[in-house]
């Protein structure tokens, strides 16, 4: 066990759907402020498995391994004393790095095939250890981002020819 010395307002406000409460913290023993804390972190890791779907399909992978790595994510924050970060798309990762870590997963793949070794083999990896290994392809390679920069501008550029009213959108 590890002994924590925290400071805590005397009130907490919570409000949901127009209605709001007040706790008196003080009033709560310290095993049940210890359990609320235990609880806040695992809804806040667990939360981050929530876009993994859209995560899996930019990063073309699997839907549990996404989530995996989104999760890591928020533990090395966690750990490294963050909170948060900017959450763009449910991943943790801006645009241009989700297309460069395609980029490099698509390359990876090739590579992988062409030595008759299975994809698997990296997907077996946990998720800072995926993330490194991608981390490196994209650093060795600088076309990478430039081919991610172009993917990006086609998609927006198509984007834009989209008419939303006329998908009844």
């Amino acid at each position: 066990m590890t002994t924590f010395t925290i400071e805590l307002p005397a009130t907490l406000d919570v409000a949901s759907r127009g209605q709001s409460v007040q706790l008196d913290l003080a009033k709560l023993p310290a095993d049940l402020i210890a359990r609320a804390a235990l609880h806040g972190f695992t809804q806040k890791i667990a939360d981050a498995a929530a876009g993994a779907g859209k995560f899996a399909e930019a990063n073309n992978m699997a839907t549990p391994e996404a989530g995996a790595i989104l999760m890591a994510k928020v533990v090395t924050n966690l750990e490294a004393g963050t909170w948060g970060i900017e959450r763009t798309g449910g991943s943790g990762f801006d645009t241009l790095t989700k297309m460069c870590h395609t980029i490099a997963r698509e390359t990876l793949h090739a590579k992988l095939a062409a030595e008759n070794k299975p994809y698997k083999t990296f997907t077996d990896k946990s998720p800072d250890e995926q993330i490194a290994i991608l981390a490196k392809i994209i650093a060795g390679d600088e076309s990478i981002e430039k081919r991610a920069k172009a993917r990006l501008a086609e998609k927006t550029k198509l984007a834009d020819a989209i008419d939303l009213s006329d998908l009844g959108l």
